[in-house]
């Protein structure tokens, strides 16, 4: 006999939602930080400066890589609801045809 793993699907589904747009939300952040940093570009000049910018495009880099990662866990939460929805459907379909 196989096994049955049971899962609420409402949450998942929300979960991945919630990660989605919270990878969105992150990315508008990220924007803003964007245009801060080219205006900064725009107005201050010297050594320090470019320092500063160059740490902060580096920052920039790597906050966009974790809003990847958020979107992308959001997708495949997305992604197994949708597989696990059509196994549960095909398993109750046998289940009235038997």
């Amino acid at each position: 006999m196989g096994v049955f793993v049971n899962a609420d699907l409402t949450q998942i589904n929300l979960l991945g939602n919630y990660l989605v747009s919270e990878a969105n939300e992150f990315g508008r952040i990220i924007s803003k930080i964007r245009t801060i940093s080219d205006q900064l570009e725009n107005s201050w000049q010297g050594i320090d400066a470019t320092k500063f910018i160059e740490n902060l495009n580096s920052y920039i880099e790597n906050l966009e890589e974790i809003r990847k990662y958020i979107e992308v866990l959001g997708k495949s939460i997305l992604k197994y609801h949708s597989k696990y929805s059509n196994i549960l459907f095909k398993y109750y379909e046998s289940i009235k045809e038997a």
